[in-house]
């Protein structure tokens, strides 16, 4: 159905006037929306079901969220990544020319415009657009994506190395008390991870006045009892990230190992945009024990995990991985 979809074949269709099909594309926007972190799996189903409503009864400006989820379903669970990267071009160029064009970009920040637009795209020229993503967040009053627009900007600058250790402290510093102050506790959590990674690597610790930034323990015992995933993801890619830059590659081995077996699900391929970074960290950490320890092992290990940053590179813009 959206092999060779383009943005005419979507707009000549005619518009959706049904109720009860226009408020059920609203519900299922709505789903869709919490399902992204939350319940993931759901997102195929969802996407799926809102496309035949607009193929079937017209479309509608909830319409471009089924197009671009779908697409992302696509960049998700399966190996067709160029239909899912043609689809989120035309996702965007529709939310473009939309006349809810700062609801709609607001509403996408993590399905189009951080995932799918980073399959061909240099990640430091994704991350430039955040700012004015989190503009758009707040025209339309989502103080919630406009959250996720400001932690994203600022963790992508640690990751990119577009912001420096001091200023990322800073930053995090007014945005926690920012989202603890609107109740945003995922993301909440998660700066507090990027709390503890920017204190670890700079040796500088900012006091941040009436927030108890949490242990990676206490973040771990939340995360569990929520069944969060990206939480769970969060606090383990920061303690592995925090021992890989301090040198301690046999702790980096451990940790991945430990989360592995107590997350395999984590670990296959329907995490890809979490998975990324994680080959780079493990590679650098095994090849490394290998030198120390002369063990075959962890030289094959090594050797994998650049195996895989090999199989993103084929897919993915080169940009991002040379």
């Amino acid at each position: 159905m959206l092999k060779n979809i383009t943005k005419d074949q979507i707009q000549s269709l005619p518009p959706m006037i049904n109720k009860d099909k226009i408020a059920a594309m609203k519900f299922l926007n709505m789903l869709c929306m919490y399902s992204v972190i939350s319940k993931p799996l759901l997102l195929p189903l969802l996407s799926s079901r809102m496309m035949k409503l607009t193929m079937e009864y017209g479309f509608c400006a909830d319409s471009i969220v089924g197009l671009a989820t779908a697409g992302y379903c696509i960049f998700l669970y399966t190996e067709e990544i160029q239909l899912a990267s043609n689809i989120g071009k035309v996702s965007e160029a529709l939310v473009e020319e939309s006349l809810r064009k700062h609801v709609l970009r607001s509403r996408l920040c993590i399905e189009l415009f951080t995932s799918l637009k980073t399959i061909k795209e240099p990640w430091h020229s994704v991350n430039s657009m955040l700012p004015d993503l989190e503009n758009s967040a707040i025209l339309s009053g989502d103080k919630e994506n406009a959250m996720i627009c400001r932690w994203t900007y600022c963790s992508s600058g640690l990751w990119l190395g577009t912001m420096n250790l001091f200023s990322v402290c800073e930053y995090m510093a007014v945005f926690v008390k920012e989202v603890a102050k609107h109740k945003q506790n995922t993301m909440l959590y998660s700066a507090m991870c990027l709390v503890h990674s920017c204190y670890q690597l700079s040796g500088v610790t900012i006091d941040i006045a009436g927030i108890n930034v949490k242990s990676y323990d206490e973040l771990d015992e939340i995360a569990e009892k929520t069944n969060n995933p990206f939480l769970v993801w969060q606090i383990f890619n920061h303690r592995m990230v925090e021992h890989f830059w301090m040198r301690d590659y046999v702790t980096v081995a451990e940790l991945s190992d430990n989360y592995s077996a107590k997350h395999p699900f984590s670990s296959s391929p329907e995490k890809r945009i979490l998975q990324v970074l994680r080959p780079f960290y493990e590679g650098i950490a095994y090849l490394n024990i290998a030198r120390d320890t002369r063990q075959h092992k962890w030289r094959v290990m090594g050797e994998k995990a650049l195996f895989k940053i090999s199989q993103f590179e084929t897919v993915m813009s080169k940009w991002n991985f040379e």
